[in-house]
């Protein structure tokens, strides 16, 4: 499925196939922030990322997506159940429940409804550029990796 240039050029500097860092307790599940999902087309392909690099027996992973407009939310939702594949997968293999897809409306300026350092990864694609306060943007994503956080940035025009 289509994944946007900027968002594909961002995934290899996300690491997502390691492991959490060693201080994490390896029954937690590998969290992912997706900041301004829009359509859902990226958060298609990222899901499908952690499908094949989180189905080898670890505590699974969560993916937590927002954006600023409960439209975008929406259409993410769709797109996201109309994907078999990740439909079959959730409905099947995932009794425990080792998959976590949450999409909510929030502004990355702040994420306060998130704890702490409670993300392993964080993106944030072609947005920051157009946010009210891109201080307090990249000011949460800190505060809101772990320790050994990984996060990725796009931008456009500059």
């Amino acid at each position: 499925s289509f994944m946007s240039p900027a968002y594909a050029a961002l995934m290899p500097h996300l690491q997502l196939h390691h492991s959490n860092s060693a201080d994490d307790n390896a029954c937690d599940p590998f969290k992912v922030l997706d900041v301004a999902v829009g359509d859902g087309l990226n958060s298609v392909r990222m899901i499908k990322e952690l499908l094949l690099t989180k189905a080898d027996g670890t505590a699974g992973f969560e993916y937590h997506g927002v954006d600023i407009a409960e439209q975008m939310i929406k259409l993410c939702r769709q797109r996201i159940k109309q994907d078999v594949l990740i439909q079959t997968i959730l409905k099947n293999p995932n009794q425990d429940p080792k998959y976590k897809i949450a999409l909510q409306v929030a502004n990355g300026e702040d994420l306060s409804v998130f704890a702490d350092a409670s993300f392993d990864r964080y993106i944030a694609s072609l947005c920051l550029m157009i946010t009210g306060d891109a201080a307090a943007m990249i000011k949460e994503s800190f505060r809101l990796l772990k320790a050994n956080g990984i996060s990725a940035w796009s931008i456009w025009g500059y």
